[in-house]
């Protein structure tokens, strides 16, 4: 979940959201909507009170991915096609393995859509 800018929470309130955009995490203003009120970057932020802006960043990032996988999981129905969570969570599992620069900004394509 690297990315050339830092992420900071004293960036301001957008900060988190942007990096969201920009990893394609959002598809559409209602999520973007829903993603800006849960204000993770504030709960990360309380959640680690002696933590450096980068470990918050972190934080508040792998907090927006878990959320949009939810909601995507539990919302849309990701995973009732054999494959398609394998297909979204394949940069994320590549990036851990340690194979590879950043992820992938596209999302995969739902049905429905």
């Amino acid at each position: 979940m690297d990315d050339a800018q830092p992420l900071s929470v004293a960036a301001g309130p957008g900060a988190v959201l942007q990096w969201a955009r920009a990893m394609g995490l959002v598809a559409d203003e209602g999520e973007e909507r829903r993603l800006a009120a849960m204000r993770l970057d504030v709960l990360a932020e309380g959640a680690l009170p002696r933590a450096g802006s980068q470990n918050v960043a972190l934080t508040a990032r792998w907090a927006v991915f878990v959320c949009c996988v939810d909601d995507l999981v539990d919302r849309r129905g990701l995973g009732l096609v054999p494959g398609e969570v394998e297909e979204f969570t394949a940069p994320l599992r590549e990036v851990l393995a340690g194979g590879g620069g950043p992820p992938s900004a596209k999302r995969p394509r739902m049905r429905g859509r």
